[in-house]
C-alpha cells in the first residue's frame, strides 16, 4: 500500500523502529541460550503520547526519542523533527542522538 507523505516524523519514526527491530533480532539470535524474551520485528510499539518535559528519567535514551516522536507538539510538524529540535528536548548533544 502506498500513500502520500503528509507527515516526514512517520518516515522517521518507520526507519528507527527498523533498525531497533533489527538490532533486537541480531542479539536475539546470539542469545538464543538465554531465557529472557527479547522484542521482535512483530512486536507493537505502544503508541501513547508524553509531552518531552513529562519522559521518565528510567526509559532508555532510545525511549525517549520515540515518546518525542509520538508527541502531538512535534507529530504534527510538516517538515518533521529536526536534530536541532530533538537536542532541545532531550538536553543532549548530536553525538549522542546520532
Amino acid at each position: 500500500m502506498v500513500r502520500t507523505v503528509k507527515n516526514f516524523n512517520d518516515i522517521t519514526h518507520h526507519f528507527i523502529y527498523c533498525i531497533k527491530a533489527h538490532i533486537n533480532i541480531s542479539k536475539q539470535s546470539r542469545l538464543k541460550e538465554n531465557s529472557v524474551a527479547t522484542p521482535s520485528a512483530s512486536t507493537v510499539m505502544p503508541r501513547y503520547q508524553i509531552a518531552p518535559s513529562q519522559i521518565p528519567e528510567d526509559c532508555s535514551f532510545e525511549e525517549k526519542i520515540f515518546s518525542i516522536l509520538r508527541d502531538p507538539a512535534y507529530r504534527d510538524m510538516d517538515h518533521g523533527v529536526s536534530l536541532k529540535l530533538l537536542r532541545s528536548a532531550l538536553g543532549a548533544s548530536q553525538d549522542d542522538i546520532m
